[in-house]
């Protein structure tokens, strides 16, 4: 697979099948990737804050949480061209790219163990998407820092709403997702489509969910509006 730098070049890497259920994480070799990646992105000063299942299990468990499978970053677009165009120097950390979505997504990978980067764009002055991904604007305009793992982190002020609308009021308790060989090879079979089909055929696949997953995201924001 390919990507296009700014400068004309092109980083190539070979796609990794992910999905939910590959594998627990390490929590030792993610500790030592999120410090490798903070560092990384500090000194090309790429802001970013704690998402997800990352930001839960810091909140809640104050570690990572035990059934998760990687590490979620969450960013703005406006980093999207600076991550890319030093793809190259990445690789001397010796993280390497194993997933990739032009619209702002991709995922790095070092010792058996991935990141997730997500890059939002506003799509007006309340909210953001990031492939089918919704979020208040403000988790990234109003954030704090938490001290997690013996390092010093950037989440959103307002984590709790953040959590109500991703995970409902049950935030709190812990969920263990549950695999099956099915479900495995349907992630995998999507995976394998989405790399071979045509651009036109993933966009309009991708323009659909976008659709739906917006209205079930303002449902949520409406439900809670006032929690």
């Amino acid at each position: 697979m390919k990507i296009y730098k700014d400068d004309g070049s092109i980083y190539k890497f070979k796609p990794e099948p992910l999905y939910l259920g590959r594998k627990k994480i390490n929590k030792i070799n993610s500790k030592k990737n999120l410090e490798l990646i903070s560092c990384f992105l500090n000194k090309l000063e790429i802001k970013y804050v704690l998402g997800y299942g990352t930001l839960l299990g810091a909140i809640r468990d104050k570690d990572f949480i035990n059934h998760d499978e990687d590490i979620d970053l969450c960013l703005k677009i406006d980093y999207f061209k600076i991550f890319i165009n030093n793809l190259d120097e990445l690789d001397k950390t010796g993280f390497k790219v194993v997933r990739f979505d032009e619209r702002g997504f991709l995922s790095i990978m070092l010792n058996n163990d991935y990141i997730d980067l997500y890059f939002f764009s506003n799509i007006n002055d309340q909210y953001c998407e990031c492939c089918g991904n919704f979020l208040l604007s403000d988790f990234f305009n109003n954030t704090i820092e938490i001290d997690f793992l013996g390092n010093k982190y950037s989440i959103p002020k307002e984590y709790e709403k953040w959590f109500l609308l991703e995970y409902g009021e049950t935030w709190n308790i812990p969920i263990e997702y549950k695999q099956n060989i099915i479900k495995e090879k349907i992630q995998i079979t999507k995976t394998y489509l989405k790399n071979i089909l045509p651009k036109f055929l993933c966009q309009l696949y991708y323009k659909k969910q976008s659709k739906l997953k917006y209205a079930k995201f303002i449902e949520r924001i409406n439900k809670y509006k006032n929690k």
